[in-house]
């Protein structure tokens, strides 16, 4: 009898509840935000290594395929008709980060007197998405819904179809 019969026979978690909880605090936690968070950070403090920072950067980013799993199962959970629109909305506003981070970047690093301050301001740089990976995934677990959503049941008459 694994965790998941006992937390679903003993009704202490309901089964949405229960999937929040295994997608970012439980047995994935490792394949998704704490490789992420503690690859980011520990990349800022390894400066003297350029084989190691790669190879941190490359465990920490490959572990993020895992992201997906939640995000999209949720996606497809709260809404399954209209799944692709949720799908286009939340990569739309995902990519608007290709556009900021650029601009912070230039905003934080500026032009450091010294080698020490360079290293210094990166640190910055790495902990912001550390940051937001942790508060995202801590919001997602207490305010994350898995049921089936209002927009998702409407009904539309069917009008007119064309047939070409």
């Amino acid at each position: 009898m694994g965790s998941d019969t006992f937390l679903c026979n003993k009704t202490m978690f309901g089964r949405v509840r229960k999937q929040l909880i295994y997608l970012e605090m439980g047995p994935s936690t490792f394949a998704n935000i704490r490789p992420n968070v503690e690859g980011l950070v520990g990349l800022s403090f390894i400066t003297e290594e350029p084989y190691i920072c790669v190879a941190v950067m490359t465990i920490a980013y490959g572990f993020n395929g895992a992201l997906y799993a939640g995000h999209s199962l949720n996606g497809l959970t709260i809404a399954p008709n209209r799944a692709g629109t949720i799908m286009g909305l939340t990569n739309g506003f995902g990519s608007i980060a290709g556009i900021f981070v650029p601009l912070v970047k230039s905003a934080i690093v500026k032009s450091p007197a010294d080698c020490a301050e360079l290293i210094s301001r990166w640190r910055i740089v790495f902990v912001i998405p550390a940051v937001i990976y942790t508060t995202v995934a801590i919001l997602f677990v207490i305010i994350g819904s898995g049921e089936v959503q209002e927009y998702d049941k409407k009904v539309y008459k069917k009008k007119f179809c064309a047939v070409y």
